[in-house]
C-alpha cells in the first residue's frame, strides 16, 4: 500500500492494488446495497465501503491515478465536485466522457474483476488523517478478498484501454 500526504489540501491518500480478488461480484452488490440503506446501519455500511474501487486493468500507470486524485481534491477544495463524493469523482475523472454512470460501469469494480485498485482519501476535517496505515489496510482487507501487491505491477489491458479512449491504431501503443 502507498500513502500520499498532500498538505496543501490537508489530505492523506491511501492506495493499494489487490490481485486475485475473489469477491468482486459480492463487493459490487454490497456497494449497491450500501448506497440505498437507511438509518444508522446504512451509515455504518457506507463507511465500511467508503473507498474508490477501480478495475486495475484500466489503469495505465500510477501517474494516471495521482492525476485523478489530485483533480478530485482540487474540485472538492473549490466546492465543485460533479459527483456526490470524492471517491466517485476519482472514477468520473478517469472516464473520457461526462457520464458518471458510464464511469462507474467502466472503471468501477465489475463482477469479473480479478485485480482492483482501492483508494481512500481522508481530509483533515474528518479527523482520519491520524489513522495508521495498518488500520486503513485492515479496513480495505475487510471489504475486498485478495492479495495486496505493488502499484508498479498494474495488469493493464491495452486492448480495452484503446477501445475506451478510442485510440485506434496509434503506432505508440502497438506492442
Amino acid at each position: 500500500m502507498e500513502v500520499y500526504h498532500i498538505p496543501h489540501f490537508g489530505a492523506s491518500v491511501h492506495t493499494a492494488l489487490f490481485h486475485n480478488v475473489s469477491n468482486a461480484a459480492a463487493l459490487r452488490s454490497r456497494l449497491i446495497v450500501a448506497s440505498t440503506m437507511q438509518g444508522e446501519e446504512g451509515v455504518m455500511e457506507r463507511e465500511a465501503v467508503n473507498f474508490a474501487f477501480i478495475d486495475a486493468r484500466l489503469i495505465t500507470s500510477k501517474r494516471v491515478l495521482e492525476t485523478a486524485i489530485h483533480q478530485a481534491l482540487l474540485a472538492d477544495e473549490r466546492g465543485q465536485l460533479r459527483t456526490k463524493y470524492i471517491h466517485s469523482e476519482i472514477l468520473w475523472l478517469l472516464n473520457p466522457g461526462n457520464n458518471i454512470s458510464e464511469a462507474i460501469r467502466r472503471f468501477g469494480v465489475a463482477d469479473a474483476s480479478t485485480s482492483v485498485v482501492v483508494i481512500r482519501v481522508f481530509k483533515s476535517s474528518s479527523n482520519a488523517l491520524s489513522n495508521a496505515v495498518n488500520d486503513v489496510l485492515a479496513s480495505m482487507q475487510k471489504a475486498i478478498e485478495g492479495e495486496v501487491g505493488s502499484l508498479d505491477a498494474l495488469p493493464t489491458d491495452w486492448a480495452t484501454i484503446k477501445k475506451i479512449y478510442k485510440l485506434g491504431s496509434d503506432v505508440v501503443l502497438k506492442k
